[in-house]
């Protein structure tokens, strides 16, 4: 039998790091707006996605569970530090930094 203890605030985040443990990439439910709540039996399942537009090289992801005290402290629960670690292999250099965030440069008029 599991005991379970009900988390009145969850917040679950994903931190996405490089090979040097630099954070490049972090998303939690409560920046989203998604309130979570378990169901009658307490359990909670989650589904959380995000374009891995990377430079080759080595990754790892992280997960936390925090309680959300308020939107400044929040309790940690459980972290899972490099929980998934994984690889990109690309053929050729796409852009110059190790993220891909999609910039666009547009030419204004000048009337």
């Amino acid at each position: 039998m599991q005991l379970f203890t009900l988390v009145p605030n969850p917040r679950i985040t994903l931190v996405l790091r490089d090979i040097r443990g630099y954070n490049l990439y972090a998303v939690n439910n409560a920046q989203l707006g998604v309130d979570l709540s378990p169901d009658a039996e307490g359990v909670l399942r989650t589904r959380i996605s995000f374009i891995a537009d990377l430079q080759a090289g080595d990754y790892s992801l992280t997960l936390r569970l925090d309680n959300a005290v308020s939107d400044s402290l929040c309790e940690l629960l459980d972290k899972q530090v490099g929980a998934i670690s994984f690889r990109v292999v690309t053929p050729q250099k796409r852009f110059d930094a190790v993220v891909n965030l999609h910039g666009s440069f547009e030419v204004l008029s000048t009337s």
